[in-house]
């Protein structure tokens, strides 16, 4: 079973009322901060599309395969699974985001 990671800034993921979105100007200066990621679309549609939001791929990611996060047009960043070096990266966006991470059941990563 894969598990989706969040970069929010509301105090959870189920958060409705009064969202702090992330805006797509905000994910592009992130990611363009970052010399490891680049704003591209993924050749493959994927389970959500390439037209859910903002693409950023990290090409030099170690797993083998070049690892994807999406801003979401709900304002909200995603990334499927989680490893050590995947989690320093999230960390890294969090911060210059001002965001926090929460994986999809609501439990909250520091």
């Amino acid at each position: 079973m894969s598990v989706y990671y969040y970069l929010i800034r509301n105090s959870g993921p189920f958060v409705k009322e009064g969202r702090r979105e992330i805006t797509e100007a905000e994910w592009r200066v992130a990611v363009a901060a970052d010399p490891d990621l680049a704003i591209e679309q993924p050749e493959q549609s994927g389970p959500r599309g390439a037209s859910s939001g903002v693409w950023a791929v990290w090409h030099s990611y170690l797993g083998g395969y070049p690892a994807w996060f999406v801003l979401l047009k709900n304002g909200d960043v995603e990334v499927k699974e989680m490893d050590e070096a995947l989690f320093g990266k999230f960390k890294r966006l969090a911060s210059a985001l001002g965001a926090r991470i929460f994986c999809e059941t609501g439990e909250e990563f520091t």
